[in-house]
């Protein structure tokens, strides 16, 4: 019975103390903050292949790049040159994949054009703005028109590779979420 409480007082010692904590690497704060604002971005630009969304993600990675470009990379520490290297990949992936979004939604333009104002509505609303209800109301009838016609001319269309349907399923869904939030935040 004894050795059992010692064994629980020595687990009780090991989870109270700690070790100190490492000191950070010059990129710390760098990427403290570009985290924080990254996120903030992605909370504020929440519709998937929006173009307004894809557009400010591209300028902050851009400029996210060029203050690491202004950085002297070689008085770092190994530390510090690690997170840079690690961030600057990072940042780089996010450019290439935001570069991959565009390229593939202009290749699906013909499948999700008719769905397009549903962004700029979308971003009204976020920004406060007030949607006309007669105009609101013109634009989903000439959605309408557009998607009936389209799916008269669906069956003549090549069949889309994998990844270029998957990306179009994720901006479908993106113009869904568009506009639940607007008729959401509208309904009384």
């Amino acid at each position: 019975m004894k050795i059992h409480h010692l064994y629980f007082a020595v687990l009780l010692c090991f989870n109270v103390v700690t070790l100190p904590a490492q000191p950070a690497s010059e990129m710390y704060q760098f990427i403290v903050q570009h985290e924080a604002d990254r996120g903030s971005l992605e909370r504020f630009y929440t519709i998937a292949c929006s173009p307004e969304r894809s557009n400010r993600l591209q300028q902050f990675y851009r400029e996210q790049e060029a203050k690491l470009l202004q950085m002297n990379f070689d008085q770092f520490s190994v530390e510090g040159k690690v997170d840079f290297l690690l961030i600057k990949r990072d940042i780089q992936n996010a450019l290439h994949e935001l570069a991959t979004e565009q390229s593939d939604l202009r290749q699906l333009e013909w499948y999700t054009a008719s769905g397009t104002p549903l962004y700029e509505m979308e971003k009204v609303r976020r920004r406060g703005g007030e949607l006309k209800p007669a105009l609101i109301a013109d634009q989903f009838h000439q959605m309408a028109v557009k998607v009936d016609a389209q799916l008269k001319q669906l069956a003549q269309r090549q069949p889309l590779s994998a990844a270029l349907a998957s990306r179009g399923a994720e901006a479908l869904e993106g113009q869904r979420a568009a506009l639940k939030s607007v008729t959401e935040f509208y309904q009384d």
